[in-house]
């Protein structure tokens, strides 16, 4: 939504927000391995690469809290991209640091929404849509038996994980991210640990949104196994079918990501975390008179 001339009869009108030039390329293959009578095994494989850049871009965002751990295309940047603040540890109090453009530091304590951040403070976090995308199938049949798998890559992407920042706790239960127990305690700890101390700044961090908590998106998915059984076609018929297959389905059995919080990226927000892609596991028939 962007603002319009008001003679035109509306103040706002929805249109593109930008301009943008993708370059990649994509390559498949298809090889049957082995192939006779009774035994059979194909392998289907997939790649592509995919990067794009911001030609134009037709918002005029520049507030900091308007940009920042937001999803923007801006000019001269990844579509999709993450600006956010570079984020410089912590001190030897235990106070959480900014670094800005001119190099110098900003401490996140109590009074820090005082601090005034420019765009030239943010740094790219990288961009949310994967650069490289790959899917591996592998087909095998034994007589009446089959079993296919396949495993799919995504990586070239960022997330901003879910942690702890520093901010302020309330007097009361209540739900902190487990990095709070490696927060800051004594000095000397920062030497070992970029989790600001307990209570260090106010209800909300600068901190959520810099570089101290943009990871990897990178991950492996074994996507889906089939396992299937097609009864002989002489004793279907003696049944009055044509055909009659069972087949058993599991999905999403295993995951590697390259992030070690075990943040499951295909489940995440810009800064929280949903419930994990459930595994699970069906059982099918197909029958054909």
């Amino acid at each position: 939504i962007v603002a319009s001339d008001p003679t035109l009869g509306a103040p706002t009108l929805i249109r593109n927000s930008a301009s943008i030039i993708n370059n990649g390329y994509e390559a498949s293959f298809t090889s049957r391995n082995i192939e006779n009578e009774n035994f059979s095994w194909s392998t289907q494989a997939n790649f592509r690469y995919n990067k794009g850049e911001v030609t134009e871009a037709y918002t005029d965002k520049t507030a900091v809290f308007t940009i920042l751990g937001q999803v923007q295309n801006i000019k001269g940047y990844e579509p999709n991209s993450l600006l956010v603040l570079d984020y410089a540890g912590v001190d030897n109090q235990g106070y959480g640091l900014i670094r800005k453009k001119d190099g110098s530091l900003v401490r996140l304590d109590q009074n820090s929404f005082n601090v005034q951040f420019s765009p030239d403070d943010l740094v790219s976090g990288g961009t949310t849509l994967p650069k490289y995308t790959a899917s591996l199938n592998n087909t095998v049949n034994y007589k009446g038996f089959g079993l296919s798998f396949m495993f799919v890559y995504q990586g070239g992407f960022s997330l901003i994980k879910d942690s702890y920042n520093g901010e302020s706790l309330l007097d009361e239960i209540s739900l902190v991210n487990a990095d709070a127990a490696n927060a800051w305690q004594n000095p000397g700890d920062e030497l070992f640990t970029d989790i600001p101390r307990i209570s260090s700044t106010q209800p909300y961090s600068y901190a959520k949104y810099s570089t101290k908590n943009v990871i990897d998106g990178d991950f492996i998915r074994l996507r889906d196994v089939i396992l299937s059984y097609t009864i002989p076609q002489q004793m279907s018929k003696s049944f009055g079918f044509s055909e009659f297959t069972l087949n058993l389905r599991a999905n999403n059995l295993y995951l590697w990501t390259k992030n070690r919080e075990g943040i499951d990226p295909e489940s995440h927000g810009i800064g929280f975390r949903y419930y994990k892609t459930p595994k699970t596991v069906s059982l099918g028939l197909n029958v054909s008179f």
